[in-house]
């Protein structure tokens, strides 16, 4: 399932962009000729098209982690750790540390190489947040709500290229035009946590500082 996002959604980002492209030169053009309006009116169905295929992406992705989905008893501290292990060569390559900050936690049921594919979307985002110079991602679990959940902060400090990590999350909102593949992984991501584990999956920018939140339920 996720290779079929990362192999779709790149395309899918660039026939968005060019469609984008292509009303801004139509708008700039004459207006009023039947040819005008009947290129606005393909233009239209190729965005629509576009916003239908997105939607089935989404659906056949949700739908597909659905299967063999088994939980099991673990460590959160754990899944974390594996996921920042495994994205180290990229940390390294964008010169970006990390300082986690691991809290004693009770289990957590979990299908674990999911919730590892979650962790790993969030520091995916983090890291979205430098340039060339790096930086420190702080990381941080902890035991919230009275005990009955685990949270996960992923921190970064006054980070350069905050606007460009909203614009990702909130692309309506955001300054790209490009809708970054990023923004499937994290809607996906969402939806896991909701719908599969009664947790949350969020994020904020506070006083120039950016954090990714997610909660999980504790074993009973």
């Amino acid at each position: 399932a996720q290779r079929i996002l990362h192999e779709t959604a790149n395309p899918l980002a660039a026939a968005r962009l060019a469609t984008t492209n292509l009303r801004t030169s139509m708008q700039a053009g004459p207006e009023g000729s039947p040819a005008h309006q009947k290129a606005v009116s393909r233009l239209d169905r190729i965005e629509s098209s576009l916003d239908e295929v997105s939607d089935k992406l989404f659906n056949l992705l949700t739908f597909s982690q659905r299967i063999g989905f088994v939980r099991t008893t673990a460590n959160w501290n754990d899944v974390v750790r594996g996921a920042l292990i495994w994205l180290v060569a990229e940390r390294h390559l964008r010169n970006v540390e990390v300082r986690s900050t691991y809290t004693d936690l009770p289990p957590v049921s979990i299908e674990p190489n999911e919730t590892f594919g979650v962790v790993a979307t969030m520091v995916r985002l983090a890291l979205e947040a430098f340039d060339d110079s790096g930086g420190l991602i702080e990381v941080a679990t902890a035991l919230v709500r009275k005990g009955r959940r685990v949270r996960t902060d992923i921190h970064v400090r006054q980070p350069p290229l905050l606007e460009t990590v909203k614009s990702v999350l909130e692309p309506e909102v955001g300054v790209s035009e490009e809708l970054s593949p990023l923004h499937f992984e994290w809607a996906l991501a969402q939806d896991t946590i909701a719908s599969r584990y009664r947790g949350s999956l969020t994020w904020k920018a506070r006083k120039g500082d950016l954090h990714l939140l997610l909660e999980l339920p504790v074993n009973e």
